[in-house]
């Protein structure tokens, strides 16, 4: 056998790997969209995710229940504060956190729940879909 020949079959057998490995990575970019719906189906069908999904709008919803009795229980100590004293200052902007802590935590909680493909499937029936997202408590600075 000539040296032509052997070079012939090798550089043959290169571009016959060589249009394999193109098909099957066409192959693979034409499946990718199936692939990808399946792979999310299993990924948010399987128990670890439903369970996280589950606690977490249960505790999101309790976290936002908690900033409002904080911002209730800081909203009484102004109560009995004199007005410009560094102590009902500091409460002041406490509640003025508290509030922004519980905005942030509505807007998380309504995005989350509005992912009805993912996470939003799991969010348990006795919780609310949305929770308005107002000035907590209203007309107070």
């Amino acid at each position: 056998m000539s040296v032509w020949k052997i070079v012939g079959i090798v550089v043959f057998a290169f571009v016959i790997i060589g249009a394999l490995m193109i098909a099957l990575w066409g192959f693979g970019v034409l499946t990718a969209d199936i692939k990808g719906q399946g792979d999310v189906r299993i990924e948010t069908k399987s128990a670890p995710f439903r369970m996280e999904a589950y606690n977490y709008f249960h505790d999101k919803y309790g976290a936002i229940l908690a900033l409002e009795k904080q911002i209730d229980e800081s909203i009484a100590q102004l109560a009995v504060l004199e007005p410009g004293t560094k102590t009902y200052d500091r409460v002041l902007t406490n509640v003025t956190a508290l509030k922004s802590l519980r905005h942030q935590a509505i807007q998380e909680y309504n995005a989350n729940a509005r992912k009805d493909y993912t996470v939003g499937q799991f969010r348990d029936v006795n919780l609310p879909f949305q929770i308005e997202d107002t000035d907590y408590p209203g007309g107070v600075r």
